[in-house]
């Protein structure tokens, strides 16, 4: 599949629910597999997402089988308000602050934030060029003054142009877990639990149509297909 031009970050996920299949049953038997995908309590997203990372083992090793249909349930998601988003990103530090408002406010996935390095951003021109975590076209996002004030301080320290400033996505996702967890118990919003980090990414696509009126311009601007 590398060679076929898929990147790593869509590589890592179809090796992890290959693993996790593999623990209920024998990837080299279709039928078993197709049985098992049935009966079990997953949701129909989730077996979707299974169905087409399996797609992938059994063409590699030209197995032979009918590949079920499993249809996700789409559903309208409820936008946080700026407000509970801005009150979370509050509670914490520098790295992670700046982290988040990237996400909030440049749209990047969180995988996208974690790779970023000083080669990817103009400090001058408040600009960031970020990696794509699709096979996507390159963007160019600008940056926020606050923002960019606390990259310019985060980012002083940095030693190297090729260095990543940010942790990895898993333990952005982690931070923000427990940060949302914290500022919910201490202002009794128990509504605040439920916003994830990858809202303020949603939080920022609908800002700019909101603003543009031009959906293939935001498309473009979060690097989604059309």
């Amino acid at each position: 599949m590398k060679k076929d031009g898929y990147s790593e970050n869509t590589l890592k996920p179809i090796g992890r629910r290959l693993k996790n299949l593999a623990k209920h049953a024998n990837l080299d038997k279709p039928e078993k597999i197709k049985e098992f995908i049935a009966k079990v309590d997953w949701s129909n997203g989730y077996k979707e997402n299974i169905v087409n990372s399996y797609n992938h083992y059994a063409i590699f090793h030209r197995l032979e089988w009918k590949k079920p249909r499993y249809q996700r349930a789409f559903s309208i998601k409820k936008l946080p308000l700026e407000s509970d988003i801005d009150l979370i990103i509050s509670y914490t530090r520098t790295r992670n602050r700046v982290a988040f408002k990237l996400v909030k406010e440049c749209g990047l996935r969180p995988i996208e934030v974690s790779n970023l390095t000083l080669k990817q951003i103009d400090l001058h021109k408040g600009l960031v060029y970020p990696e794509t975590a699709k096979v996507g076209e390159a963007r160019v996002l600008r940056i926020k003054k606050e923002t960019l004030a606390l990259l310019r301080q985060l980012v002083s320290k940095v030693q190297s142009v090729n260095e990543k400033i940010f942790p990895s996505s898993k333990t952005l996702q982690s931070n923000w877990f427990k940060l949302r967890k914290r500022v919910a118990e201490t202002y009794n919003k128990p509504e605040l639990k439920q916003i994830r980090l990858y809202d303020l990414r949603h939080f920022y696509g609908t800002m700019l149509y909101h603003k543009t009126k031009d959906i293939v311009h935001v498309q473009r601007k979060m690097d989604t297909d059309p």
